[in-house]
């Protein structure tokens, strides 16, 4: 991009230059970044060491706003390039660009004075006239510069309030989880239970009982073997041969019946 290019040296040795006027800034109401404003920074005569340092550029209008702008710094050299902002107002333009260096550092390069007009004529400001009541000017910018400091706290307050949101959120939505966790516990372990069914089977008269629970995910069963009664009855009846036939409950073919010869008595036998 072409602009205007308004060039200084600054050595850090002899110091500050003092507040002027830039005579020949051609600068017209509408214009944008038509102005490129730029220091070079000298220690001794030789390119400062600017490393670690940052620089703003302040330009106060004629209705007493000031247009804050970053400047870019490449080795010993110091720039910024006008915003729109800057061209709005007929009047006076006054810029003051500062370094701040590491450990808190501040210093003022330069002040400028312009001229913005609302249409190109031939007629320039005074260039023997000076800025008048520098300190109010440089109250002014470090008026801005606190305004600044106090929005990046705010900023800064306002983003640890959003993280502890977001943790006191995160901590709400473990603990749901969990509770969802052990409700889908309690869900499955009384579906076991939704489905029950009872097997029941006769076990020999001299058997023992017996007991048992099987689950699955969705039916628990419950398993009984119970003995026969040990009470029976045999039943008789005489064949066509004349012959007595006796008919015993299952479980219980270890009893028999025979005829005591020495009596005649029909009588019961238990086999061990």
């Amino acid at each position: 991009m072409t602009t205007w290019l308004l060039e200084q040296g600054v050595d850090l040795q002899y110091g500050a230059p003092k507040p002027q006027v830039w005579p020949d800034a051609l600068m017209v109401c509408g214009d944008r970044a038509a102005h490129t404003w730029r220091i070079n920074v000298t220690d001794g005569g030789r390119a400062a060491n600017l490393g670690g340092c940052t620089a703003m550029a302040y330009f106060v209008r004629n209705d007493g706003a000031t247009v804050p702008l970053t400047c870019t710094i490449a080795g010993g050299t110091v720039q910024a390039t006008l915003a729109q902002a800057c061209y709005v107002f007929e009047g006076d333009l006054t810029g003051v660009m500062r370094l701040s260096m590491p450990q808190n550092g501040l210093l003022t390069l330069s002040v400028l004075r312009f001229r913005v007009r609302k249409e190109t004529t031939d007629s320039f400001v005074d260039p023997e006239q000076i800025i008048p009541s520098l300190d109010e000017l440089l109250a002014k910018i470090s008026a801005c510069e606190a305004a600044a400091t106090a929005a990046n706290t705010a900023t800064s307050s306002a983003n640890t309030a959003a993280s502890a949101a977001t943790s006191v959120t995160a901590a709400a939505n473990a603990a749901a989880s969990a509770a969802n966790t052990a409700a889908a516990g309690a869900q499955a372990e009384a579906k076991k239970f939704s489905a029950i069914a009872v097997e029941v089977k006769t076990l020999p008269p001299s058997a023992e009982a017996t007991g048992s629970a099987a689950q699955t995910a969705s039916k628990t069963t419950f398993s009984f073997g119970i003995p026969a009664s040990n009470l029976a009855y045999a039943t008789f009846k005489i064949d066509s041969r004349n012959h007595l036939i006796m008919t015993s409950p299952e479980g219980f073919s270890n009893i028999g019946f025979a005829i005591n010869r020495k009596t005649g008595h029909l009588e019961v036998q238990i086999n061990a």
